[in-house]
């Protein structure tokens, strides 16, 4: 209810994160042309957004509380989490490899470079 009753200071909030990751997604890829890029977040914008880049958006946030993913190739994993979400995957978070980037008011951007396994 609360978000309903200070609609302009949520719509501000959104928008500010929004535009953050909008510019800066745009600017890695440009940067890494040659990996995968992934994007995972409870928040729908992000993984879409990814969509929109032609990179993967559909990485499933939930599997991340009980497993590292996988890949085939070189793959950036960016993760956006909510603060009220950040121990729900410490696990996840504690991991070596997960770097955290930025926080912006409730939302906590994390960074994971993930390398596949050589069989």
């Amino acid at each position: 209810m609360k978000a309903a009753l200070d609609f302009k200071k949520t719509k501000l909030l959104v928008r500010k994160n929004d535009d953050f990751f909008y510019h800066y997604f745009k600017a890695f890829i440009v940067q890494n042309p040659n990996v995968d890029i992934c994007v995972s977040s409870s928040d729908d914008y992000f993984p879409n957004l990814a969509s929109a880049f032609s990179k993967k958006g559909v990485f499933d946030i939930h599997t991340l509380k009980t497993s590292m993913p996988a890949v085939r190739q070189e793959t950036y994993l960016f993760t956006i989490f909510l603060d009220w979400e950040l121990s729900e995957y410490a696990n996840y978070i504690k991991n070596s490899d997960v770097r955290f980037y930025k926080k912006i008011d409730e939302y906590n951007y994390f960074l994971q470079h993930i390398k596949p396994i050589k069989k």
